[in-house]
């Protein structure tokens, strides 16, 4: 048989359990009705939208405001027409960091994210660059289709009031069908113009009842709220550069000046004027006022939301309603929606059915009752105070994070001249290292963003949860002092992020949204599931601990018990990940199902031959396509982007998405240049495997460490997390992020391990640079592990002893004693060691026959 029936029978459940998990997954964890997350569904009692009713849809559009910015002092009006509607923070990132007013209209006519080549922030101007922004979003990564709104509303009535509205209702050929009324801009705003001059606040209003009689859809461009650093321009000036943009890792956010405040005060007389004649002329129509883009040009910011009226819930009207709390599929979050999110709920609230709208990456708009409106506006100003904070700590906390990683390695590579007191230093130095990741996401259990002073009370609560996890994995009371922290903080971090992702729509806030970690709201591309620092913590957490637990039961006897640990925990774990209903992604299954396939073969002491290597490899593209495909099966309305992905595949236009993926992996490099750096890494490789093969390769640190032949648990976790990792890098669009992050976690843990190891080795360590003399590496090796893979100390003593008495050595090797090991030459020397190291790892170490006489 090509595969030996422990390891058929652990990859066939592991594949069986996973392809389950995609095939029932869609049921029991796909989006409610509507497209919305589980539970927040548009089928809420309460919540529905009232078809049928004759109201129009009228969109007020402007950029620059955020919740945190709407007070009852300095907007009065917004204030109080979101306390009675359904709001939500508006992720307004389309393709650069920050967006432009331009990028934000033409991203609400297209669906999809679109961008402006402009080297400064400019003022929308209708139709008169509409041929050069065609084609440079034709030419750009997502390839966006400008002006779909406008197609899917040419045989209905529209109304443009403002440059921004008529840009977003041109149609693709440049052809505005709406009635058209200019509106000049917010003084301040534009370069050449000074906040607090004299403002004509009813001329939208007055449009609006000259233009908008009779009109379906009209939307209103109010104008645009500029920090005066940001100003818009025509010409001149530029985008932020590098450094500039740096600093917002590091600086809080600035407090709105008195020029913003007067721009922000300008908008809400605009808005309440409009708001008036809309109630006056139709009471029944249906606002939507969304800040459509950031006021600055080095950091982003949420932006404000809020709909009232008949189609947004039964019961709601411009007259007041229930305070409601929207979402969409796209983010699967109360209180978020994304401005892809926009133009599907406008062409499902006047053109359902429309084809347009199947091409927008956006989800429909729900909406959901949710206390009162004073708290709905709370919480969404926590929000972005939460996400502002997090960004302005990143800067120094990864900087800070560094700086104690090279320490830990330092200490570690010169441990040989230590003491007693730099030990235990070490120790508790980088089992605290590893204990800050799933710190940083379990601060979030605490609302500290309510706080006068959140960034203090952050770092107090990071302080004293690492503190707390790394006092728990340094228990003198375990009994495996080695690797303890191995199942304490790796444990720790698979059953956080396993309750994070299974319980998303229970918790108030997931724990990976906004958190140092997690996910970033402002960045605004996934909300929901593994992001992939977080996903690379998750496999480095799930190996460790798996390998762990796994050669424990394996060192008892308890084989069945370690082949179902791992089975039943790996099918979990392949199942939140890789299901539509909760972590919908397609790149984490493989490297899931390839370090549970790696990891079962080495407990199991198998072989890693190249055929079970393939087998592994395309059982991972199995389940990651039947995840797919049972996500395409589902309702239309309730794919994820798996789904879609899969209806883009049957389209052909599934390898532009590939090679946009593949593109971001190698950090955006030209196709040449990343052909280049593919064919040196295969070169290098296959060179690498040559001079093995010759006995020229040799890897001194490995020689000299007890710590790797004596430890299965450490052997195994550092090949298979290393493997999986690489894998990751070349499957996630994060590209070298994940296993940074993952072996950012590791290392510490496994210098722990080999110290603690050292520690208690009564023959003494040997590494750090010191050569044992060769007695005492012959005394070593005869109690060491080898071959195999991982046999206790003690059964490989029983197996050199029988060996011995009969005249030779395990696997053929020649005597192990010093005047042979002497007259052999390097060569042979060489591949005796691989032999010894990495026997039950490659199939390659053994030699061609398994004879090292050759």
């Amino acid at each position: 048989m090509l595969l030996r029936p422990a390891c058929r029978f652990i990859l066939g459940l592991v594949g069986a359990l996973a392809c389950l998990a995609g095939v029932v997954g869609p049921a029991f964890g796909a989006p409610a009705q509507g497209g919305a997350a589980p539970g927040i569904g548009a089928g809420a009692e309460g919540a529905a939208p009232s078809r049928g009713t004759e109201g129009s849809v009228v969109v007020v559009g402007f950029s620059g405001v955020s919740w945190k910015d709407v007070t009852a002092d300095t907007a009065p009006n917004l204030y109080r027409f979101g306390k009675q509607a359904s709001t939500a923070d508006l992720v307004v990132r389309t393709i650069n960091e920050t967006t432009c007013p331009t990028e934000g209209w033409l991203t609400l006519g297209a669906g999809q994210r679109t961008i402006d080549d402009a080297p400064a922030c400019r003022p929308p101007k209708a139709r008169s660059r509409w041929t050069e922004l065609v084609e440079v979003n034709s030419a750009s990564k997502y390839h966006a289709r400008l002006g779909r709104l406008g197609k899917a509303l040419r045989n209905a009535k529209t109304t443009a009031i403002g440059p921004g509205a008529a840009m977003a209702l041109t149609d693709p050929k440049g052809r505005l069908r709406a009635d058209y009324a200019d509106l000049a801009p917010i003084p301040g705003s534009v370069r050449g113009t000074s906040a607090g001059a004299a403002d004509d606040s009813g001329a939208a209003a007055r449009a609006y009842l000259e233009k908008a009689a009779g009109s379906k859809v009209t939307v209103v461009d109010l104008g645009a709220v500029r920090r005066p650093e940001s100003q818009l321009s025509a010409s001149g000036g530029g985008r932020p550069g590098f450094w500039r943009r740096l600093g917002g890792f590091f600086a809080s956010e600035p407090s709105a000046s008195r020029d913003v405040t007067a721009q922000i005060s300008a908008l809400d007389a605009r808005f309440a004027s409009l708001l008036r004649a809309i109630r006056e002329k139709d009471p029944k129509a249906t606002v939507l006022a969304a800040s459509l883009a950031d006021s600055q040009s080095s950091r982003p910011s949420l932006g404000y939301f809020a709909a009232a009226g008949p189609r947004v819930a039964r019961g709601t009207t411009l007259a007041g309603g229930p305070p409601l709390t929207a979402s969409s599929d796209a983010t699967r979050q109360r209180g978020y929606v994304q401005i892809t999110d926009l133009m599907p709920t406008l062409l499902d609230w006047a053109a359902p059915g429309s084809s347009e709208a199947a091409d927008a990456i956006g989800s429909t708009i729900v909406s959901t009752p949710n206390g009162s409106g004073e708290e709905n506006v709370r919480e969404l100003v926590g929000n972005e105070v939460r996400s502002q904070t997090v960004r302005s700590l990143s800067g120094p906390f990864f900087i800070l994070l560094g700086a104690m990683f090279a320490a830990v390695l330092a200490l570690f590579l010169t441990r040989s001249r230590w003491k007693g007191t730099t030990r235990r230093l070490f120790v508790q130095l980088s089992t605290l290292l590893a204990a800050v990741p799933v710190a940083s996401l379990l601060v979030n259990l605490v609302p500290w963003w309510y706080s006068p002073r959140a960034a203090g009370v952050f770092v107090g609560l990071l302080v004293t949860f690492s503190t707390l996890i790394a006092a728990l994995a340094l228990n003198p009371r375990w009994k495996d002092r080695s690797f303890a922290p191995f199942g304490v903080i790796g444990g720790l971090v698979v059953v956080t992020l396993m309750l994070d992702v299974a319980f998303d729509d229970v918790l108030a806030y997931p724990l990976q949204l906004a958190a140092l970690f997690g996910t970033q709201p402002l960045v605004g591309w996934r909300f929901y599931g593994f992001s992939n620092s977080a996903f690379a913590l998750f496999t480095a957490g799930l190996i460790l601990s798996l390998a762990w637990a796994g050669e424990r039961l394996y060192s008892r006897g308890e084989r069945r018990k370690a082949a179902w640990l791992v089975v039943a925990v790996g099918a979990v774990a392949v199942f939140l990940d890789g299901s539509a209903g909760y972590g919908a992604d397609f790149g984490g299954p493989p490297v899931l199902i390839v370090a549970l396939g790696t990891l079962a073969m080495m407990i199991f002491r198998r072989r890693l031959t190249c055929l079970r290597i393939a087998a592994v490899l395309f059982l991972a593209l199995v389940v990651s396509t039947a995840f797919a495909v049972a996500d395409y099966l589902s309702p239309v309305s309730e794919r994820s982007h798996l789904g879609r992905f899969v209806e883009t595949v049957l389209h052909g236009n599934g390898l532009e998405i590939v090679a946009r993926k593949l593109a971001q992996v190698f950090g955006n490099l030209p196709w040449p240049a990343i052909a280049l750096l593919v064919a040196a890494l295969g070169a290098a490789a296959y060179w690498a495997w040559r001079l093995h093969r010759r006995g020229g390769f040799r890897i001194g640190v490995l020689a000299r460490s007890r710590a790797w032949n004596e430890l299965p648990v450490l052997r195994m976790s550092v090949i298979v997390l290393c493997w999986a990792l690489v894998v990751g890098m070349f499957v996630n669009d994060s590209g070298i992020l994940v296993p940074a992050m993952g072996l950012a976690f590791s290392i510490p843990l496994w210098c722990v391990a080999v110290v603690r190891f050292e520690e208690a080795d009564p023959l003494g360590s040997v590494g750090a640079g010191s050569q044992a003399p060769d007695g005492d590496v012959e005394e070593m090796r005869e109690k060491a592990t080898v071959g195999g893979g991982g046999a206790s100390i003690g059964e490989a003593g029983a197996s050199n002893g029988r060996e011995a008495s009969a005249g030779g050595t395990a696997e053929g090797l020649p005597s192990r004693g010093r005047a042979d090991r002497r007259g052999l030459t390097l060569r042979r020397r060489c591949r005796a060691r691989s032999r010894r190291w990495f026997g039950g790892v490659w199939p390659w170490a053994r030699g061609r026959g398994g004879s090292a006489a050759r």
